[in-house]
């Protein structure tokens, strides 16, 4: 991965705080970028969350952003998942414009990236195994449904909540809910995952469950993590 901010170079009131990035070096062959994002900037009026960002990210790599609330952090993911567009600049995901205001396919591209919000953003009306079935089935339709549920069954146990699969959200603790959002995401297994703050709702045994699952090798292998 390599990225690169410089904060003020485009006039703004507020400029945005400064963003920290480090990354874990890929475990797959590289061929074109899968994230490739160039001068890319965004703001939200007049205040700068995003200015003049380059960042490259293969398949495989592992990229950590940290910096203080309000400097861009979660702007940057729901740019590169296609939530926002950015004001200037370039953003391709796995050689899709995403930069551009209308975008043919862009559900389709979206399908194969996993996201997991802050604040999980379960269905309440389905249980935590059901919540996974689902984003399964919307993720690849033609997969049988014997599949679906081994896999959905296989996600919640490696984030140690194979016991409270039958549970609503209303019936789960912020952390549970914060690992069957995890489990959503990675159960597709995604070309690219985005994740913000993960582990903020976690104690530290869970938050090392979840991050352990986030870095395995399986899940490198399918793609990028952010």
């Amino acid at each position: 991965m390599r990225v690169e901010e410089r904060n003020g170079a485009r006039p703004a009131r507020t400029p945005p705080p400064l963003l920290k990035l480090d990354f874990v070096p890929s475990i797959a062959a590289q061929a074109r970028p899968l994230v490739q994002v160039v001068g890319a900037s965004h703001a939200f009026g007049r205040v700068l969350s995003v200015t003049d960002l380059n960042l490259s990210i293969g398949a495989g790599e592992v990229a950590f952003v940290s910096g203080p609330s309000g400097a861009g952090k979660t702007t940057i993911l729901r740019l590169l998942h296609g939530q926002l567009r950015p004001r200037g600049g370039e953003i391709w995901i796995d050689g899709h414009p995403f930069h551009r205001r209308w975008l043919r396919g862009v559900a389709g591209v979206r399908r194969n990236i996993g996201f997991v919000f802050q604040d999980a953003r379960l269905l309440r009306r389905l249980t935590a195994f059901e919540n996974v079935v689902f984003a399964l089935e919307v993720a690849d339709p033609s997969v049988p449904s014997r599949m679906v549920r081994r896999r959905a069954t296989e996600v919640l146990e490696s984030v140690g909540l194979g016991q409270r699969s039958k549970a609503y959200p209303d019936q789960l603790s912020g952390g549970e809910r914060q690992r069957v959002a995890v489990a959503r995401a990675l159960a597709p297994k995604p070309a690219l995952l985005l994740v913000d703050e993960p582990t903020r709702p976690l104690d530290d045994p869970r938050a090392e469950v979840v991050m352990r699952e986030l870095l395995a090798p399986p899940v490198r292998a399918a793609g990028g993590v952010l």
